[in-house]
């Protein structure tokens, strides 16, 4: 990817229909492209650049329009109100053009008028901040950056941050990537209370059937106190218990509230991964989460 500017728009005759065609020049003239052949040379110097140099223009003598050559085999007006429009002299184009090397070589003056918006490759790192946990967490962590180090895109595979070397959940049959650079976020601790529906101020005493009507289930506040135990009868199958924990249950030393913040700092390994069966080959799945309840 780059940025480009329009330098010249055409028409042509394509089997029965007439397109037009468009050619962009680069902005940045000084760095070396990259879809430049491998190890060819760097473009020399902006004040050794040839910018006055055009390719050859002919004036129609039916329209009276000016049009470059653009293809090797001849000059031909490329006005498709023109009488004379995608003929070399009398005759038709013939169907396999080649374009000239001159109208393919010759580059405009830079304009520095013309400047790009910003930057293809944005440094998306040095947006978070350091000090705020809660980053890690927010949209725009989870997108993918381009590393550092070598340029490469890395997808937010990993649940603490990005590594630009992934050779784990590699499907690619090329040599795996050498770069080391990896960057892992301070991730959040949050309470358990936080993260509960009720906040701990009452207990869900009801159920939906699959018929969206409300099942309310036998409720025991002493067999098994200090939790809650609901007990929902499903007709023709069973019972289901629901012990419902509260808060003194949630702050007992080793309970609860300790198990969910020891879930959140463990290393459980939690990652997205490529999606076998999809259309591009480097489409993730969701991230897959451990879940309790509590």
């Amino acid at each position: 990817m780059d940025y480009f500017r329009i330098t010249n728009i055409w028409f042509e005759c394509i089997g029965k229909r007439i397109a037009a065609k468009v050619r962009y020049e680069k902005l940045d003239l000084q760095s070396k492209s990259w879809w430049a052949d491998k190890g060819s040379l760097q473009p020399p110097p902006l004040q050794e650049r040839d910018f006055a140099s055009r390719p050859n223009s002919v004036e129609c003598n039916a329209c009276n329009h000016r049009s470059f050559q653009v293809f090797h085999q001849g000059w031909m007006c490329l006005q498709p109100s023109c009488t004379r429009f995608f003929k070399i002299g009398a005759l038709a184009a013939p169907a396999n053009l080649t374009y000239h090397q001159k109208f393919l070589s010759y580059r405009m003056a830079p304009d520095p008028v013309i400047k790009p918006h910003h930057s293809l490759i944005p440094d998306l790192l040095s947006t978070f901040d350091e000090d705020d946990a809660s980053v890690a967490t927010s949209r725009v962590a989870w997108k993918g950056i381009v590393c550092p180090q070598c340029r490469k895109c890395i997808s937010r595979k990993f649940w603490r941050g990005w590594k630009c070397s992934d050779d784990s959940t590699s499907i690619s049959t090329q040599p795996q990537h050498s770069c080391t650079f990896e960057k892992m976020t301070r991730m959040p601790v949050v309470s358990l209370r936080s993260v509960i529906d009720t906040l701990e101020i009452a207990p869900q005493k009801r159920a939906f059937m699959p018929d969206d009507k409300f099942m309310t289930p036998e409720v025991d506040d002493n067999s098994l106190a200090p939790y809650r135990r609901l007990i929902y009868n499903v007709p023709g199958v069973g019972h289901v218990t629901h012990l419902v924990s509260n808060r003194d249950i949630n702050n007992h030393p080793n309970g609860p509230n300790t198990m969910f913040t020891q879930l959140q700092l463990a290393e459980l390994g939690l990652q997205r991964f490529p999606l076998r069966n999809a259309v591009g080959k480097l489409a993730l799945s969701r991230l897959q989460f451990l879940s309790a309840s509590i």
